[in-house]
């Protein structure tokens, strides 16, 4: 099977089926689209800040750059992974604007005889992928096949939406640290405003998100950083205390661990990206 990551890189698109017990069990995200329909089985999610239970039928679909992570026990999924250049290169700039479901974090469940085209569309889109690596000439198809799972699940007549798992208190405690990363300074403080202790907030989400709340916030810290660092020339010891660092060396440290390059490495290669 290729490699995602790579795919995407190279021809901005990735398409596979995969079967077995793989929760991703890390934060994580990616600076692509990613749609996952699941052929089989029972998955929960966390996108952004909510929680979702996806059955059999539904279908994920997370914007680039979107913290998510999934745990579960066996189950069979189609995964499309696209990047903005292949939408541009094969759809014009009306197009991708109809494509409302591109817009934010959606779970969707295709109805009546749209989920019995979404199988057969994603089957589709496998086998024109799959042609395409081994031999090539199936590029239009495959771009015909994407644009038409886009078009049915933007279709809400078509589909309905899932609505997020109850888990109102982590989720209300994460809405707030995306709301005032900035301006957190000790888990304590954090704790009182949910009227919590310290040891059961950093339980809380160890449990339900998987990482400690210091490598979450820093994580959404890091992200700030990111969209700052594409904006513009504001200086590094700026920038890491605007976004919630008291330091920039301990800010560089963290961004690089997450971002596997510096924040002048960063900045520097998307300078690059966008000239090309």
């Amino acid at each position: 099977m290729p490699d995602a990551d790579r795919s995407v890189r190279e021809c901005g698109i990735y398409v596979g089926r995969r079967t077995g017990n793989s929760s991703m069990l890390e934060m994580h995200d990616h600076p692509y689209f990613e749609i996952y329909y699941l052929c089989e089985g029972e998955r929960e999610y966390f996108i952004g800040d909510r929680f979702y239970s996806v059955c059999e039928g539904d279908v994920v679909l997370i914007p680039p750059n979107t913290l998510h992570r999934t745990v579960g026990g066996m189950a069979d999924r189609t995964l499309l992974h696209i990047d903005g250049a292949y939408l541009s290169k094969y759809f014009s700039p009306m197009m991708v604007e109809s494509l409302s479901c591109l817009r934010e974090v959606s779970v969707l469940r295709p109805i009546g005889e749209s989920a019995v085209r979404t199988e057969g569309i994603c089957r589709a889109m496998i086998s024109a992928y799959e042609r395409e690596l081994a031999e090539g000439g199936q590029e239009a198809l495959l771009a015909g096949n994407v644009f038409e799972l886009l078009f049915l699940l933007t279709d809400r007549q078509r589909t309905r939406e899932v609505k997020e798992q109850s888990n109102a208190r982590m989720e209300r405690i994460v809405r707030y640290i995306h709301e005032n990363y900035d301006r957190i300074r000790l888990i304590g403080e954090l704790a009182d405003a949910f009227f919590l202790s310290k040891y059961h907030l950093c339980h809380l989400f160890s449990r339900d998100l998987g990482l400690s709340i210091v490598s979450y916030i820093n994580m959404i810290r890091v992200r700030a950083a990111c969209r700052l660092l594409d904006a513009g020339e504001r200086n590094i010891t700026e920038l890491a205390m605007s976004v919630g660092f008291n330091s920039s060396a301990y800010f560089c440290k963290v961004f690089k661990e997450q971002m596997h390059m510096t924040p002048l490495e960063y900045r520097k290669n998307r300078r690059e990206n966008t000239a090309i």
